[in-house]
């Protein structure tokens, strides 16, 4: 009777450890796609900024990173590991894009205003 427990506590353990992990996989999908979006909110609103102000340099850096920004939001919820790949390309430029505008605002070396 001992070990029919054990396999049965085994079968229990199992089912429960991959429920917890579609759970936290859920959990990080949205999480990464919130931040993803959250970006992409403050680059359109640094993109309305900069044609406002005729700044046609960050402006472009702003469109790509949004882009790249709403990419990231939708690929967080497609499962696949080539998806993943993808979700970490777009929002690595995405950061690269939205850096490099800030420092131009910040140290106005291309005559970024």
């Amino acid at each position: 009777m001992c070990p029919l427990y054990v396999i049965e506590s085994g079968r229990w353990a199992a089912g429960n450890a991959s429920a917890l992990m579609d759970l936290l996989s859920t959990g990080v999908r949205t999480g990464a796609s919130s931040i993803s979006a959250r970006n992409a909110a403050v680059d359109i609103t640094h993109a309305i900024e900069d044609y406002a102000c005729s700044d046609y340099k960050c402006l472009i850096l702003d469109t790509f990173a949004t882009g790249c920004d709403i990419t990231g939001a939708v690929a967080a919820f497609i499962p696949g590991n080539t998806v993943k790949k993808v979700f970490g390309v777009a929002t690595s430029v995405s950061c690269f894009c939205r850096t490099l505008r800030n420092k131009c605002k910040e140290t106005n070396v291309f005559g970024c205003k």
